[in-house]
């Protein structure tokens, strides 16, 4: 069974981004694909996921600070 990190690392690959993150209860982490518009939220309570969800934003901030660009390839990049 997918975990919510599994669905938001899926998302990430279809082209969705984090816009915001409510930690108010539990924590939803709003992703948006910019080029078709649309919204998505993950939302969990268990706080493993909320670290492995962090972690991973967190490496992928470092990697576009380093590179300048977004590292996760969304498929339209990838389909030549």
């Amino acid at each position: 069974m997918p975990t919510n990190v599994d669905a938001l690392k899926e998302k990430y690959k279809e082209g969705y981004r984090c816009i915001h993150k409510d930690d108010s209860n539990g924590c939803t982490y709003v992703l948006r694909d910019f080029n078709k518009g649309k919204i998505y939220d993950v939302h969990t309570n268990d706080r493993m996921e909320i670290g492995e969800i962090d972690d991973f934003l967190d490496q992928l901030n470092k990697i576009k600070k380093q590179t300048g660009h977004d590292c996760i390839c969304t498929g339209h990049e990838c389909d030549d």
